[in-house]
């Protein structure tokens, strides 16, 4: 009888009443204005910093793979990183490392217009060092312009 008349309440078997609190209904969550995490969504500029990265790579190695020949595409592509990332340190590398190339590849190109135009001052320098006798000094033009010829 007894339990038929405390329905509502509960007793184990040591006496322990549970204490009697209202449920209260849980909200649902409510959907929210914002986007969801997405760990794979790269933002423009993290994209833009990574491009910037990837170009100063480039303008470092072409200029020195290609023994400077490439440096202007280097000197291209270091540009435009710089641009697009001014804090980029690698971009800067190569735009000084394919400028410096661009320089070495402009002096060598008037030495051998200089060497060229005027054989017969390159010969009296030649023989004003005093390191090469008559011989050497014809056999080292021989081969020079033979070089020119055959990259041409």
């Amino acid at each position: 009888m007894d339990n038929q008349n405390n329905q509502n309440e509960y007793t184990n078997f040591n006496g322990y009443q549970a204490p009697q609190t209202p449920v209260q209904p849980v909200a649902a969550p409510q959907a929210t204005a914002q986007t969801a995490y997405n760990p794979y969504q790269v933002t423009e500029q993290g994209e833009t910093k990574n491009k910037s990265l990837v170009l100063g790579i480039l303008s470092i190695v072409l200029p020195i793979v290609s023994c400077t020949l490439l440096s202007p595409v280097g000197l291209i592509l270091g540009l435009i990183g710089v641009i697009r990332n001014k804090k980029s340190a690698v971009s800067w590398v190569g735009l000084v490392i394919s400028f410096l190339a661009l320089v070495f590849i402009v002096l060598y190109v008037v030495l051998i217009i200089q060497i060229l135009k005027d054989p017969d001052k390159t010969r009296e320098i030649l023989e004003q060092s005093g390191r090469y006798s008559q011989s050497d000094i014809d056999e080292m033009l021989r081969q020079f312009y033979g070089f020119i010829v055959s990259m041409f």
